[in-house]
């Protein structure tokens, strides 16, 4: 069993637009062959990106919108969104006052190089 308090992980990415912190990742931790899982904040939107993977994104906070290749729907609270992978997404926060929190979980996990960010 492995737990993690997640007040006390670092975002590995924090800007005026997004934090992003990974909560699971086989690299870091004793875990093989698992999922990614990460928590994002968005503020104001990500930028679109597709991966290889495949991802899950689940909604805990806030209310958005989630651009895809294939259709766009709105974004509240206690929605599991599948995203196949190749398909490319993006997320926006229609929410100036509250931020977008999701949580993501990738497989297989995330790698750079499996992944494409197109930048706005």
């Amino acid at each position: 069993m492995l737990i993690k308090q997640l007040e006390d992980i670092e975002p590995f990415i924090k800007n005026d637009r997004l934090s992003l912190w990974e909560i699971f990742h086989p690299k870091n931790d004793a875990v093989k062959d698992c999922p990614s899982v990460s928590l994002s904040e968005i503020k104001d939107y990500t930028n679109p990106r597709k991966s290889k993977s495949a991802e899950y994104c689940i909604i805990l906070e806030g209310e958005g919108k989630l651009y895809g290749d294939t259709r766009s729907i709105d974004v509240k609270p206690y929605m599991a969104i599948y995203i196949a992978p190749g398909e490319r997404y993006r997320l926006e926060n229609r929410n100036s006052g509250k931020p977008l929190r999701c949580i993501h979980i990738t497989y297989p996990a995330w790698k750079p190089e499996l992944e494409e960010e197109i930048k706005l």
